[in-house]
């Protein structure tokens, strides 16, 4: 069977991931996941199984690790490893030291952590890897850095971004990930009709969506010693198929706030920090205060505790803002 390879399904940066280990391993079999301890339970049952039917390399992009949900894939590549498989891992988020020094051993770790404002994507790393010298794939690479470091005021809205986030957000559209994006990108076709059809069907939606989330969104502002001018919070609800990162920013582009975090009615976070917010203000910190948090000191994400399809919109805003207030008591 030879190489499986497993990449973030929620962006650009994670797509193209995907597209540019294809290219390097035409023959591979593509699987799109995403974080938390379901999804990486089954990604590690799926490599348990294709490990029997003959896998000989497993290449992971774009995932990052936490403590809380780390066991069942540290299991899978132990296991893929005895049988003699090859283990590599690339990505650019922020590891925790456990699991790090727990998968070290039995895989192949390429992991950049922006250094002196130097930043780079996973796409980056899959091309420097595998394919340093492809004209397609250094594109995709200097794209998906574009996506993944907004490097304007404006947050930057690629109508991949909300097309991904679209067909995520409804079941019966979620195969077209692998048949109309991944395998266009491949071919290095970037958009195409089916595509723009799409999007078409979708921005009516979207756009009356994030509409309706930053007219009921919530604010907040936390006053401290250290922060004498205060800090400024903003709290979404998103729906499914809104892409949060477009959200919120959005929300940050219109609104006085240092931080933006949105919520989804299945708990996931998303946390993000406007350019002008203090230095010190590290959203893969917050992001801890949740459950199976992490990211970048920028953006970031992770679960909440409190359901809101079970426990309601005002218990999950409740665990935010307390959130927050954990996190800036300890900067204090």
């Amino acid at each position: 069977m030879g190489v499986l390879v497993f990449s973030h399904e929620q962006d650009v940066d994670g797509i193209f991931s995907a597209a540019i280990l294809k290219i390097a391993f035409p023959q591979s079999e593509v699987f799109l996941t995403n974080y938390g301890l379901e999804k990486m339970t089954a990604a590690a049952k799926t490599i348990e199984s294709k490990v029997l039917e003959g896998a000989s390399t497993i290449i992971i992009a774009d995932i990052g690790v936490n403590e809380e949900s780390y066991m069942p894939i540290l299991r899978a590549l132990q296991y893929a490893k005895e049988k003699g498989c090859k283990n590599i891992w690339l990505d650019h988020h922020l590891w925790p030291d456990g699991p790090r020094k727990a998968i070290e051993p039995i895989c192949d770790l390429v992991l950049f952590s922006e250094k002196n404002g130097v930043k780079k994507c996973a796409s980056e790393l899959c091309t420097e890897k595998f394919l340093p010298d492809n004209k397609l794939a250094a594109q995709l690479a200097a794209i998906a850095h574009r996506t993944d470091f907004p490097d304007s005021v404006k947050f930057p809205i690629p109508p991949l971004t909300a097309l991904i986030s679209y067909y995520l957000g409804f079941p019966n559209l979620r195969d077209r990930l692998h048949n109309v994006i991944l395998e266009s990108v491949v071919k290095g076709i970037l958009w195409d009709s089916r595509m723009q059809a799409d999007v078409m069907d979708a921005s009516k939606l979207i756009e009356e969506s994030i509409a309706k989330s930053v007219a009921a969104m919530t604010s907040r502002e936390f006053l401290s010693e250290r922060y004498p001018g205060g800090i400024r919070l903003a709290i979404a609800k998103s729906e499914s198929f809104v892409n949060r990162s477009i959200l919120l920013g959005r929300i940050m582009d219109e609104s006085p706030v240092h931080v933006a975090i949105g919520f989804t009615d299945d708990g996931k976070v998303s946390i993000r920090r406007k350019d002008d917010a203090p230095s010190e203000i590290d959203c893969s910190k917050i992001a801890l205060e949740f459950k199976e948090g992490g990211g970048h000191a920028g953006a970031a994400g992770g679960f909440l505790h409190a359901i809101p399809e079970k426990n309601g919109d005002l218990a999950a805003i409740a665990e935010i803002v307390k959130a927050l207030e954990s996190y800036l008591s300890k900067l204090n």
